[in-house]
């Protein structure tokens, strides 16, 4: 009989943290936990632990302490959590002798390569590049690219194909569609103190102007005459920068026109529910997760025009260059002309379900899972003959964490 490969499913973020990597970890160990073809071990920064989930002592980046310990090392608070997560980790490592560490953050990559080269173990290296980070990637034996766009930048970058899997993001895709009639609609609105008589735009993701743009799609909305729609901007806040888009919405909107907020994930939900039109107008995405969310429950999603939105948005996308002023207004009233629309709604769910759910994703996950582990490794070869670490990462762990907040 084959060996089961032991694998761990590793994220310092998840149990405190709301973002994709932290959903996707979740949402991967839960689907493939009984799977039987792997053991799999999830290791998270906070929640309650059991015989195969296990809490990591950590230095959470939203700590004041963790903060300021990242500025004296030219690094961030972020940065710290990873590093603290990671030699938490060694012992586990040592102990448990894993096949295979699962991961995506780059941070934590960075310290279970130094830790693998000075303890001589034998583990590999799986990256999940959802983020994305650029190729080459000389430290992990093998990369998880969640799109054809990535995965075809990784070939050019000379990345050999046996190094690279092409499996998209899983996604939790609901087997029947779920589209609510007029009044549903209208009591959910109500619930959640939003407006029954204006159209709903949604946008989902940080609350800043650098990455998601949210400060673009608030000028945007201004161009729109009274009555405009009515704007909810959801998403983890970050300091300053959201303070800012928050300033400007109320400005250029009022505070009657939008809604600014961060709310646990369940409830992100009911707003797709009670939402009429998706907008994201990040310039790149690794994968892009919330148009799946909001296309499996019928949203029209807006986007700007690349490979990766044209690969995950499909048929179903209102694309155009969002880098312009005045082309979301354009996107959105066409958009909007079928928001009602029952059998398109049911054909975005539909589509979604059939390609990134984790009902028809399940067996690549597994199936790459165990390739990887009963594979020869593909760094050792580099690691035994370079003296240096690759990229510049020194024996000072504090300088490890800042060259791989860079890398």
């Amino acid at each position: 009989m084959d060996r089961i490969p032991e694998i761990f499913i590793v994220c310092s973020g998840l149990g405190h943290i709301h973002r994709g990597y932290e959903t996707f970890t979740r949402q991967c160990y839960d689907a493939l936990k009984c799977e039987g073809s792997c053991h799999l071990k999830l290791f998270k920064g906070a929640g309650p632990d059991d015989s195969v989930e296990t809490r990591v002592p950590i230095l959470p980046r939203t700590h004041l302490l963790t903060r300021l310990a990242g500025k004296m090392v030219f690094s961030n608070g972020y940065a710290i959590e990873q590093v603290s997560f990671g030699v938490s980790l060694i012992p586990f490592l040592w102990r448990s002798q894993p096949d295979v560490v699962y991961f995506s953050d780059r941070e934590l990559g960075a310290m279970l390569w130094y830790w693998r080269k000075l303890s001589k173990q034998k583990f590999k290296l799986l990256f999940s590049n959802g983020g994305p980070a650029p190729p080459p990637f000389p430290r992990w034996d093998h990369i998880h690219q969640v799109s054809p766009e990535h995965y075809e930048e990784g070939l050019r970058a000379g990345v050999e194909p046996a190094k690279q899997t092409l499996v998209p993001y899983g996604c939790a895709v609901p087997r029947q569609p779920r589209i609510l009639p007029a009044e549903e609609k209208t009591a959910v609105r109500r619930r959640l103190g939003l407006p029954d008589d204006k159209a709903i735009v949604l946008s989902v993701g940080m609350i800043s102007r650098v990455h998601k743009r949210m400060d673009y799609v608030v000028r945007e909305l201004s161009r729109i005459p009274e009555p405009r729609p009515y704007l909810v901007l959801l998403g983890q806040f970050v300091g300053s920068e959201t303070r800012k888009v928050i300033d400007m919405a109320h400005e250029l909107l009022g505070s009657a026109g939008v809604r600014i907020a961060s709310v646990p994930p369940e409830e992100v939900q009911d707003y797709y529910l009670g939402a009429d039109v998706f907008v994201l107008a990040s310039l790149t995405e690794g994968f892009g997760r919330v148009f799946v969310e909001a296309q499996s429950l019928g949203l029209s999603c807006i986007a700007h025009d690349y490979i990766t939105t044209r690969y995950v948005l499909s048929d179903n996308r209102y694309l155009g260059d969002l880098r312009r002023p005045g082309a979301l207004v354009e996107l959105l009233y066409r958009a909007l002309e079928s928001k009602n629309d029952v059998s398109l709604r049911i054909a975005r769910h539909r589509d979604m379900f059939e390609r990134f759910s984790w009902e028809r994703l399940a067996p690549q996950y597994a199936a790459m899972l165990r390739r990887v582990a009963l594979s020869e490794r593909t760094t050792e070869l580099q690691e035994t003959e370079n003296h240096e670490p690759v990229d510049g990462c020194d024996s000072d762990l504090q300088s490890c964490s800042t060259i791989a907040q860079g890398h």
